[in-house]
């Protein structure tokens, strides 16, 4: 299928140059790239409030192969202990100042099945009262004691 992204800067200059270059998601211990060589100009859209906004669309996720041709985590886990997190840099330039910008998404898990959706809300909430590390992917492989009291 195909992904899409989409880039919003709040403040304002009439246009700005945006290079999108093939960036990292590190999901659990596996690599993906987003693949694109589109440039875009970021612009100020009906729908953007006033804000410059850019979209890529029809982008590739490719999953990075290891020398030994094998895939990062060949082990299966249940969705109560697969945390993915999606990571977005972008460099944006205005006026001759490069600006380096970096987010990361809240915890997500991907179900296949309705039935494991309790459980998928169940890892993300505890993921986020235990961990003070937002990125911090392998918080189950070794996850900490919580008192009850």
């Amino acid at each position: 299928g195909a992904l899409q992204v989409s880039c919003r800067k709040v403040f304002s200059v009439s246009a700005v140059n945006l290079s999108r270059t093939p960036t990292r998601l590190l999901l659990r211990s596996r690599q993906f790239f987003i693949l694109t060589n589109n440039t875009k100009v970021m612009d100020i859209e009906d729908y953007s409030n006033g804000c410059l906004s850019v979209e890529f669309r029809h982008l590739q996720l490719k999953e990075k192969k290891y020398t030994n041709g094998t895939k990062g985590n060949e082990g299966l886990l249940s969705v109560t202990e697969e945390l993915h997190s999606l990571s977005f840099e972008a460099c944006f330039t205005v006026q001759g100042l490069a600006v380096d910008l970096e987010t990361c998404s809240l915890p997500l898990v991907v179900i296949s099945n309705v039935s494991q959706l309790p459980g998928g809300w169940a890892s993300v909430m505890w993921y986020n009262l235990l961990t003070d590390e937002p990125r911090n992917l392998g918080f189950f492989g070794n996850p900490p004691r919580a008192s009850w009291t």
